[in-house]
Parts: C-alpha cells; sequence; structure tokens
C-alpha cells in the first residue's frame, strides 16, 4: 500500500513539474500596402540547439543529444497575392510543433517592420518529426513530462526556437519577389501504397500486387 500511495505521489509531482504557463498578448496586425503581384520569397535558419538537450518524441528511451549529425533548420516560404494577402508555411526540423510555440512566433512577427501585417491565422506551422531534435519545448504538460527523457519545460529553449523560427519569416518576407504560381496533377503510380483495404481495392494494380508481381517489372 505504501510502495503505491509513494508511486502515486510520484506522478503527482513529476505531471506538475512538466507543466508550463505561457502568457502573451497579441499585437493587433497593421495594414499592408498590397504590390499589385503575386510575390514569394523564401529562406533557412539554423534552429540547431547546443548540445545537451534530451532529445524529443522517443519518451524515456530517448538519448541526450551529445552534437550533431546535420543541422536543424526552419525553411519558410512567405505567399502573397496581388492584394496583400499572405500566407506563410514554416517547415520545422522539430518532432513537433506546438500551439503555443506558433502562437509565440506570432506576437514576434507582429513587432517586426516586415511582417506587422501577418496575423496568427496566416502562419502555418508544420514539423519534419525528427527525433533527433530537442524536447521540453511543449506548451502541453503531458508532452513535457513524458516526450523525452526528462521531465520539464526549458523557457529558454523554446524562446529560441521561436525567435529562430520568426527570423526565418522574416528573411523570407524581405526576400519577397514578383513570381509565378502553377499548380500540375498528376498520378504517380507504384510510389505509394493504401493501408486501408477498401481503397486498397481501388488500385488498379490490386491484382498484381495480391499475386506478388511488380507491376513496374511487368513494364519493361
Amino acid at each position: 500500500m505504501l510502495n503505491t500511495v509513494l508511486a502515486i505521489t510520484g506522478l503527482v509531482v513529476v505531471t506538475i513539474s512538466g507543466c508550463a504557463t505561457i502568457a502573451g498578448q497579441l499585437p493587433v496586425p497593421q495594414p499592408h500596402r498590397p504590390s499589385g503581384a503575386f510575390r514569394a520569397g523564401v529562406a533557412r535558419v539554423d534552429i540547431t540547439p547546443a548540445p545537451g538537450f534530451p532529445m524529443g518524441g522517443h519518451s524515456k528511451a530517448g538519448r541526450i543529444a551529445r552534437g550533431y549529425w546535420t543541422r536543424l533548420f526552419a525553411r519558410a516560404f512567405v505567399l502573397e497575392d496581388a492584394a496583400g494577402n499572405t500566407l506563410v508555411l514554416v517547415s520545422c526540423d522539430l518532432w513537433s510543433v506546438p500551439a503555443g510555440l506558433v502562437d509565440r512566433v506570432a506576437e514576434i512577427l507582429l513587432t517586426r517592420a516586415e511582417t506587422h501585417h501577418i496575423d496568427r491565422d496566416q502562419l502555418v506551422l508544420a514539423a519534419t518529426h525528427t527525433h533527433h531534435s530537442p524536447g521540453n519545448f511543449s506548451t502541453s504538460a503531458f508532452y513535457n513530462t513524458w516526450a523525452s527523457p526528462s521531465v520539464g519545460f526549458d523557457a529558454r529553449l523554446f524562446e529560441f526556437l521561436a525567435q529562430r523560427i520568426a527570423q526565418a519569416i522574416v528573411n523570407a518576407a524581405r526576400a519577397r519577389r514578383p513570381a509565378t504560381l502553377s499548380h500540375v496533377v498528376s498520378p504517380l503510380n507504384g510510389v505509394t501504397r493504401n493501408g486501408s483495404l477498401p481503397a486498397f481495392l481501388l488500385n488498379a494494380d490490386r491484382t498484381e500486387i495480391d499475386e506478388g508481381v511488380d507491376p513496374r517489372a511487368t513494364a519493361l
């Protein structure tokens, strides 16, 4: 009984220690003068933290970073139509992108001259889901507790990532140039497989796959 009580108490303490409160208020976006043409800008900024951070996504089986094989980057794309409507797409070499991190990036952007017209709703940040990225920057207590080998929230890491991702977006906004947007639709046969049986049965090559024959080999 005593061991059970101690275990429950320890779990409560661990969970509480993983909690983080991020407070802020988004400024009002400023008016933006349209250019009258479609423009696009791209930029890449290094977001690799210093060694010593626990890596995220593998929970207690994760490791502490001792260095790096390749760097981590935020790749930003800023797209603006002729009326000045802006969309920001960012691919981040992180195991996840918490909503609170996007909020903080939006807050930073609204204080910069190049991006003070970009609202929170115009940002789309996505993670490449690499487990070589750090943990403990989430605004979810659950992930700060269980997603890495260490427990807790690192405010300095959180701010470092937010500032670097925001800088990638600012650089992309500065790099905007007249651009052409094109759209192409093309089938990619043999590249992917449907994991759902009903969807799989709609494949044109389902019979060949069922029989273990590579349809690409029959075309040779």
